[in-house]
Order: C-alpha cells, then sequence, then structure tokens
C-alpha cells in the first residue's frame, strides 16, 4: 500500500492506495463518503478488477439502509437479489448488464421484518452470497 498525503484545502490528511488500486483517505475509503439513495446504483471503477468479488454489507447490522459494493472483470449479465431463510427472493436490487468495475448498490430493507437475510450475486459464470441481518 503506497502513502501520500491529501490536501483538502483546510488540512493536510494522510492517504493510500490500496492493493486493488482504491484510494483511501483517513482510513476510509473515497467512494464510501459518497451520498446514495435507497436502492440507486452507482458504479465506481478505480482499477479493473481481475475477479469477481461481493464484499460485506455495511453497515451490519442494517436498521433501514445497506450498502452493498461488488467487483466484476468483465462486461456481463448481473443480478443482485436478496433471500430470507427460508430461500424465498425478498428483493432484486440490481438485473442487467454492467460493465466490468466496482460497483455499489444501497439497499432499502426498512420494509423487511427483522432477521437474517442473504443477499447473492449472480453472472454467466459464478456466484457468491453473504449473509446480513436486520434489527428493526
Amino acid at each position: 500500500m503506497a502513502s501520500q498525503a491529501v490536501d483538502d484545502g483546510a488540512s493536510t490528511r494522510p492517504s493510500a492506495v490500496g492493493s486493488d488500486g482504491e484510494r483511501i483517505v483517513a482510513g476510509r475509503s473515497v467512494e464510501s463518503s459518497l451520498t446514495f439513495r435507497p436502492e440507486s446504483v452507482l458504479q465506481v471503477t478505480t482499477a479493473q478488477p481481475g475477479r469477481l468479488t461481493l464484499k460485506k454489507n455495511y453497515p451490519n447490522p442494517v436498521r433501514t439502509t445497506t450498502t452493498i459494493a461488488y467487483a466484476i472483470p468483465e462486461q456481463t449479465r448481473v443480478s443482485l437479489r436478496v433471500y430470507n431463510v427460508l430461500g424465498q427472493q425478498v428483493a432484486t436490487l440490481v438485473e442487467g448488464s454492467r460493465q466490468p468495475g466496482r460497483h455499489e448498490v444501497e439497499f432499502d430493507a426498512s420494509s423487511l421484518s427483522s432477521g437474517v437475510y442473504f443477499y447473492r450475486l449472480e453472472t454467466g459464470r459464478r456466484t457468491r452470497s453473504r449473509k446480513l441481518t436486520i434489527v428493526q
């Protein structure tokens, strides 16, 4: 990880560039300071990823909204869905073709009851899943 200083006009804060090419300022990803609308999708590309990844959602546990990040190495059809513990689909967050790179989606979970859920990223060839907990 390479370190450098970032001048934001008011002070100079340390920054670093992670091994995946993402710029980090004062311990936070630059992209994580962006504002999202419920169920909105934002593509953030700083370096083309070498493999399919599905990040842990944050915050977790979830009260109302959570952000889910994923990366795809090539243009492909993507679906990101949320399931309850019975395997029933409760939400579709992404459906369709996406460009290679890093993507984030904000999920509004305020209509779901408290409990454990799973989100699943599917591409043409691969699948990744993670658990999220909702606390109302």
